[in-house]
């Protein structure tokens, strides 16, 4: 064996040992979450649960087949939660009743699958030391700073839950074959209908299948988009607040805001600035207006963060961004500057500032995480005690109390034996 054929291989090794030592951490991470979600977890409703769990399960247990499928595309608020409540029916139908804290484990197992898929894409765009910008996947996606989707069963469900059928969706229209695209279809619809902004993830799977030049996979996703986006509208009543006169600013801030939320939220407008300056000049162009193939599904995952927190920035941007701001909507803050990171990582690939750029920017989000870490804690502990010492954690206390009663004389769920678990 030749020198270089020794060179190489001790590079190769080197490489994989990184990798997966790397593999581990990115293992302690999540590990490090579910201890957090098991301590936290508790199995009383919390908000949206009674209305959008209680309440529906007791409507779909008196119902007969075609009212259970109406119930299923049944709006709550400006959402359609199909691929929620296909979970939350399976179980009940399963298991014969309802627990809350199952159901809050079940919405977190989600981010498990969105990052195994963001891994899959990060390998194939970055290549040699992928598991650098999966570890920053990792410790974006697993923060416990979105706390309301952690312990809140329906807004975990409904909020992780929309980025993995889009993911999911996204992962199989970059697979050849004729199954592989059914698949695509399929979770393109179950996307379609998990939340409000199921319709920009439809909007950003065309837009892979269009950067991607398959006129097939162009045409159906387009037209699965117009399909769903036709249905989802089908008796829809509007409950967004009216724009008000200097809404616009105010949009403009709020987006500002969420994306950088990440890392503040005083100055998350300012993160946000640098975050897309950076994005700005990293894009994973070949030509002026082709990118790169391997970039391609975080080019689409881009479309579908930045247009999702478009259209929160348009219902949210009427109400002041203190009463505005929510965790729920972290996730998308988080896979931004995870992807941020990963562009200008690949665009830095074989320049002496790679490595130097990589590990200060390792730090600054290690020391965030445990920032963000302490700011989670300490709102999972308050919601906690909510949870513990207030009857019904609900603004309108009678309804959860009926919705509550009902569910347990269907022998659904009762929160009296609930408390004593």
């Amino acid at each position: 064996m030749s020198p270089s054929s020794i060179a190489v291989d001790k590079t190769r090794y080197n490489t994989q040992y990184i990798n997966y030592a790397l593999c581990f951490f990115i293992f302690l991470i999540v590990m490090v979450y579910f201890k957090t979600i098991n301590a936290y977890a508790l199995n009383i409703p919390y908000k949206d649960d009674y209305d959008a769990i209680l309440g529906w399960l007791v409507d779909y247990k008196a119902s007969d087949f075609g009212g259970r499928l109406k119930l299923l595309f049944l709006q709550h608020n400006e959402h359609r939660l199909l691929a929620s409540r296909l979970v939350y029916a399976t179980y009940y139908t399963l298991f014969g009743d309802v627990n809350i804290r199952s159901f809050i484990f079940l919405a977190n197992i989600q981010l498990i699958g969105i990052l195994a898929i963001g891994m899959v894409f990060i390998k194939r765009f970055v290549g040699g030391f992928w598991a650098v910008p999966a570890f920053v996947l990792a410790l974006c996606l697993f923060d416990v700073n979105n706390f309301e989707n952690a312990d809140f069963a329906m807004a975990g469900m409904q909020n992780f839950g929309i980025v993995w059928w889009f993911m999911l969706s996204l992962f199989f229209y970059t697979r050849p074959g004729n199954k592989n695209l059914v698949a695509a279809l399929l979770f393109q619809a179950l996307a379609a209908f998990s939340s409000g902004n199921g319709m920009v993830a439809g909007g950003a799977l065309f837009v892979y299948c269009l950067l991607s030049q398959d006129r097939r996979k162009a045409i159906l996703s387009g037209a699965g988009m117009l399909l769903f986006l036709g249905l989802y509208f089908i008796g829809y009543q509007s409950t967004g607040e009216a724009m008000t006169a200097g809404s616009v600013y105010n949009m403009a801030m709020f987006f500002l805001h969420m994306a950088g939320a990440h890392f503040s939220f005083e100055n998350g407008w300012f993160c946000a600035l640098i975050m897309l300056g950076i994005l700005a000049a990293c894009l994973p162009l070949r030509s002026k207006f082709k990118f790169k193939e391997e970039a391609l599904p975080l080019i689409a995952i881009l479309v579908f963060v930045i247009g999702s927190v478009g259209v929160t920035s348009i219902f949210r941007g009427a109400t002041p961004i203190v009463q505005a701001y929510a965790s729920r909507y972290f996730i998308y803050t988080h896979l931004l500057t995870a992807i941020v990171f990963c562009l200008l990582y690949a665009k830095l690939a074989g320049k002496k500032s790679q490595w130097p750029v990589a590990i200060i920017g390792i730090f600054v989000l290690l020391f965030t995480y445990r920032s963000n870490y302490d700011y989670g804690i300490a709102n999972l502990e308050l919601e906690k005690n909510r949870l513990q010492h207030i009857e019904f954690c609900y603004p309108d206390v009678e309804k959860a109390r009926k919705i509550s009663e009902a569910a347990c004389a269907a022998d659904i769920y009762c929160i009296k034996d609930a408390r004593f678990d």
